[in-house]
């Protein structure tokens, strides 16, 4: 987990993008949960804003498929 500073202009997407590397809807989620005073703030965001930035943990399950199965 990482705890950041917004610098003035931020947006969520933004900060999304630069620490995690992805800007999804998961992603989006897991901040607001990280952040509950989140909803409080405006779109672009005040610069001094502490926030936690986690990236989901994706398991991926792949199963085989045959062409005759």
């Amino acid at each position: 987990m990482q705890v950041i500073r917004t610098q003035a202009g931020d947006t969520l997407p933004d900060l999304m993008w630069r620490y995690l590397g992805r800007d999804d809807d998961e992603t989006e989620a897991l901040l607001y949960q990280l952040n509950p005073a989140l909803h409080r703030l405006p779109r672009i965001l005040p610069a001094g804003v502490v926030l936690q930035m986690q990236a989901p943990v994706i398991q991926r399950v792949s199963k085989q498929v045959g062409v005759w199965s």
